[in-house]
């Protein structure tokens, strides 16, 4: 696949979203007391995030309250922003993409934050 848009800014909006994904690994283990758990819980909400977010499956292909649902995913706003980049050759000053970025930091974000209170709680 060409990429139309800028090369830079979609590797910063993978970066940002591998952030994400990092912290919601922190997140999992912050709740999990066990190895075991913590591969149970990945493995059990990944799938499921990926499938609803249009990754592997197109948003306009699932019925209409899956389609609603998957607008609370953390990927779902970063994949529709990724392909605007590489398709459309958007930029940052285009809605979708910047509500990407925002959409992924936020998330990020609030993973750590929960993580690190679930942490200090712990001891």
């Amino acid at each position: 696949v060409q990429i139309k848009g800028p090369i830079l800014l979609a590797m910063a909006l993978i970066f940002v979203q591998g952030i994400c994904g990092m912290s919601y690994g922190l997140l999992i283990s912050a709740i999990c007391e066990q190895e075991v758990e913590v591969m149970e819980v990945a493995l059990g909400s990944v799938f499921p995030i990926l499938l609803s977010s249009g990754v592997i499956w197109p948003l306009e292909g699932m019925p209409h309250i899956m389609r609603v649902l998957s607008n609370f995913t953390p990927l779902t706003h970063t994949v529709e922003a990724m392909r605007c980049i590489v398709s459309k050759a958007w930029t940052i000053v285009d809605f979708k993409v910047w509500f990407g970025f925002v959409v992924a930091t936020s998330w990020t974000t609030g993973f750590f934050i929960i993580a690190a209170v679930l942490f200090a709680l712990r001891k």
